[in-house]
């Protein structure tokens, strides 16, 4: 009997101890679902997006909820972006490519565009210019004109905007 006893006692410790009959461990939980300004919801592993541009008043809160996809690598942007914007995009989260038919200075260019020809450009819109070119991977020229077509165009306009270009 005292055998007996003692097996059971073995037996319900060696239970015990694998951690036999313990509760499961809790699942993961699942992560909330993040909803961009323009009413999409994507999936928290999605790596490419296709969304229309945000508009000024959700350009914050799109590049908020952008921030909060980590596996996210590509975004292409349906619709015009300004320049500043897409800047903006670049600046903020910089493991992302960006995609987007992009404005400033009075012109509509591509995100992906080798060669720009901006003859004519004037020196107030020189600056909005020069805080895209960084972000313009692609960008192998730009074009200024010359002096007959960019008369009112300064030495240290194309001094800012070559420093600026990648």
């Amino acid at each position: 009997m005292k055998r007996k006893s003692l097996l059971a006692a073995l037996l319900f410790l060696a239970f015990l101890l694998c951690g036999c009959g313990a509760a499961s461990p809790p699942e993961e939980a699942t992560p909330p679902a993040i909803h961009l300004p323009d009413g999409t919801v994507p999936e928290a592993a999605a790596a490419s997006l296709e969304l229309a541009a945000p508009s000024p008043e959700t350009l914050a809160r799109t590049v908020d909820a952008l921030k909060q996809l980590p596996a996210l690598k590509r975004v292409r942007f349906t619709g015009p972006l300004a320049a500043a914007d897409y800047a903006l995009f670049c600046r903020e989260i910089p493991a992302v490519c960006f995609e987007a038919e992009l404005s400033a200075a009075g012109r509509s260019f591509s995100s992906s565009a080798s060669a720009l020809d901006f003859t004519g450009l004037k020196p107030e819109e020189a600056e909005a210019l020069s805080a895209v070119l960084p972000y313009l991977s692609n960008l192998q020229t730009v074009e200024l004109g010359s002096r007959e077509s960019s008369p009112q165009l300064r030495l240290s306009d194309v001094e800012l905007l070559q420093k600026a270009c990648p």
